[in-house]
């Protein structure tokens, strides 16, 4: 039985959507299964082979990145890589902090870019929501694409690199690189 990389929660609100618009819509029971089975974020618990390996995370809030950390421990990320890097952006409205905090301990090299959007978080809102996790002593990125430059300079093939933050984020260097290295089944 194939597993969809949704969270749970969101595998049980899709559920509860359809159950609730059954009189309206109704969905065999196969069709629940295969759904659930094939149903994906493009860009959420994403693991590509390239030069390293990469994770692409849509993971853009408190809970998501929560959910990222406990999957990369799953993967025993500490010892199965040399080192975890990790390209982050978000939009100014986050958790910045929250979004930093469950994952300090799994990464040890920091990206953080802006975005180029309305709503992104300001490089000064990033590095002060680094420093205020004690977590310092790198620069700030223009872009993703150039966060994601500088990871792939600092990594050697035994590394991972995590990219998350917003879809905006995953979405930029998901494209810059054009997606075409092999999928990882973990």
């Amino acid at each position: 039985l194939s597993v969809s990389s949704l969270h749970p929660h969101a595998q049980a609100a899709a559920m509860a959507t359809c159950m609730l618009l059954d009189d309206k819509l109704p969905v065999s029971t196969a069709a629940y299964f295969l759904g659930m089975q094939q149903a994906k974020i493009n860009g959420r618990m994403h693991w590509v082979k390239g030069a390293c390996d990469y994770l692409f995370d849509v993971a853009h809030n408190a809970q998501s990145v929560l959910y990222l950390a406990e999957k990369l421990k799953e993967q025993n990320c500490k010892n199965r890589y040399s080192r975890v890097h990790a390209v982050f952006s978000a939009l100014a409205d986050k958790d910045l902090r929250a979004m930093i905090s469950v994952l300090t301990d799994v990464d040890r090299d920091w990206y953080p870019a802006t975005l180029s959007v309305a709503r992104a978080a300001s490089c000064a809102q990033l590095l002060e929501a680094f420093a205020c996790e004690k977590v310092r002593g790198f620069a700030c990125y223009i872009s993703p694409q150039h966060a994601f430059n500088a990871a792939q300079d600092n990594a050697t093939k035994d590394d991972l690199i995590v990219i998350y933050g917003s879809f905006f984020t995953v979405e930029s260097v998901m494209r810059f690189v054009n997606i075409a290295g092999e999928i990882i089944e973990v």
